[in-house]
This record gives C-alpha cells, sequence and structure tokens, in this order.
C-alpha cells in the first residue's frame, strides 16, 4: 500500500505547473504525514477464529481517498494564492513642491497632473525665505519629487537709483536651493523664471533679465534642474500689460491671465521634470 500511494502521489505532481512547487512541497509533506499516520493504522485480514473490532473509529484511505485529498489541498492554496494577490495596493504617492510668492499662491494645477501639487506660496516671499517655506510641508521627503520655485520679483525692489543687485539675489538663490535640495534628495528642481515688472524702471528690469540668465545658465549645467521660462507675458521684449494688474502701481503682481499662463507653465514643467525623474530611475535600474 506505501509503494502504491508513493507512486500515484509522484505521478500527481508531474501534473501540476512549475508555478505551483511551492504548494507542492507543502502538500508532499502532509502526505507523508498521513501516509506515516496510515503506517501505524495498517489494518490486516483477519484469520478464522479472530475477532473483529468494528466499534472504532480508525479508517485507512483508499488510494483514490489520498489522491482526492491531495487534489484538494492544492486547489485551497492556489485560491488563497490568488485571492491575496487580488487584494488592492495603495499606490504611493508623489509630491510636486510648489515655493512661491502671491503670484502662484493658491494656483490650481490640473487635476490629471501626475504629481499632487503642495504649495506653500505667502505674499513677499524672497529668495532668502525659500528654506523657510520648505520647513512648512507635511509630506514626507522622500515622496516629494519635484520642487518648483517661483521667487526672486520681490528682491527687486520697483523703486530708488541703486537697485538690488543680480548677482547679489543669485548668490543667495544658490545658497537656499542646495539647502532645500540636500532635505529633498529624491527631487528634481524646477527654476521658474521671475517675471519682468510692468514698470518703466528698466534698471531694476535689466537687474531681473541678468539674474535670470544665470539661472538659465546654472540650469543647463545640472541635470535635474530644469528652467521655466515666461516668455509669452512679454510683447516686444517688454511685460504685456494685459497680463498684469492695472491698480498695482509697484507693477509687480500678474492678473488672472498672467497667473494662468505662468500656470501653464509651471504645469508643463513639472509633467517634464516627472517624466525626467521616472526614466533616470529605470535607468538606475537598467544598469545595475
Amino acid at each position: 500500500m506505501g509503494l502504491m500511494l508513493m507512486k500515484m502521489r509522484d505521478e500527481l505532481l508531474k501534473k501540476d505547473s512549475p508555478d505551483n512547487r511551492e504548494m507542492e512541497e507543502g502538500a508532499r509533506e502532509e502526505v507523508m504525514v498521513e501516509r506515516e499516520d496510515l503506517g501505524a493504522q495498517a489494518v490486516t485480514t483477519p484469520t478464522d477464529g479472530d475477532a473483529v473490532d468494528d466499534t472504532g473509529t480508525t479508517e485507512v484511505l483508499s488510494p483514490g481517498r489520498v489522491t482526492d485529498q491531495i487534489d484538494q489541498l492544492l486547489r485551497e492554496r492556489k485560491d488563497h494564492g490568488a485571492e491575496q494577490n487580488d487584494k488592492p495596493h495603495e499606490p504611493s504617492v508623489e509630491y510636486g513642491l510648489l515655493i512661491g510668492d502671491s503670484n502662484v499662491r493658491g494656483m490650481q494645477f490640473p487635476q490629471d497632473l501626475p504629481l499632487k501639487v503642495v504649495s506653500v506660496c505667502t505674499g513677499g516671499t524672497t529668495v532668502q525665505e525659500i528654506d523657510e517655506r520648505a520647513k512648512e510641508v507635511q509630506v514626507k521627503e522622500e515622496d516629494v519629487k519635484v520642487i518648483a520655485l517661483h521667487v526672486g520679483t520681490c528682491n527687486f525692489p520697483g523703486k530708488g537709483d541703486c537697485p538690488t543687485k543680480a548677482e547679489d539675489v543669485y548668490r543667495d538663490y544658490i545658497e537656499a536651493v542646495n539647502a532645500v535640495c540636500t532635505k529633498f534628495k529624491h527631487a528634481d528642481l524646477l527654476i521658474s523664471e521671475t517675471p519682468l515688472r510692468n514698470t518703466f524702471e528698466n534698471r531694476v528690469n535689466s537687474e531681473i533679465k541678468q539674474f535670470n540668465k544665470m539661472l538659465k545658465e546654472m540650469s543647463e549645467k545640472e541635470a535635474n534642474v530644469i528652467y521655466v521660462g515666461h516668455d509669452n507675458l512679454l510683447k516686444h521684449d517688454l511685460p504685456c500689460p494685459d497680463y498684469y494688474r492695472t491698480n498695482d502701481k509697484s507693477g509687480v503682481h500678474l492678473n488672472e491671465h498672467g497667473r494662468n499662463i505662468v500656470c501653464k507653465n509651471l504645469t508643463q514643467g513639472m509633467i517634464q521634470a516627472h517624466y525626467q525623474n521616472i526614466l533616470k530611475d529605470e535607468w538606475y535600474v537598467y544598469n545595475g
């Protein structure tokens, strides 16, 4: 009987696919235990004069019964594995962080954007306050994949004979960026061009242009930095009044039309940075 059970068990295992090896091994162990029990419970054919005890509960399984139990065990294990695989997995949320001034405060991004945008924008935010705004973020650092910065406008005053120098603002900008990028190590950087002022203060706009030029040159040297220009706010290389508030004598604040243009440009930049980040991760995986 033991040899017959072993042969039938081996034939049954050969029919199963390789994907069920783990379940087969577990079933094999259980059947081996059953075999040992059967050996201990073996019943001999009674001879004349022997009394047959028909009051016990011990049952000797036929080969067919053993095969049926193995089939049932394999089916149960396969169903359990399928049930585990069918359980929904919570997808990880990837975030885009927007740090900026009032020109991007409350900006609404498309719902189908592949990143969930967290905005920490306050009126009057300067370059020196980038790191302070970043500390307000209530998101896990490793989940932030893109950091978009729209600051600089408030660093260039619209009045006075000695406007702020682009070199000074740029130096503070780089220092703040290094601090933020150290905090969010998994994020690419999106640099939003500082809009020109809608004013006749040409000296101020000249410094802003120089500042933007320095930012763009820096982005071209860094693989994880994308520069987002806003040339569509200009007309004949000058600020287009249609995109600025008419009651703002400083020429700093954009109206809704101007904000929509900046939002569209930032959205395109975030999408580019997001997929650039994905391709970079896949490249690292591919190269081991």
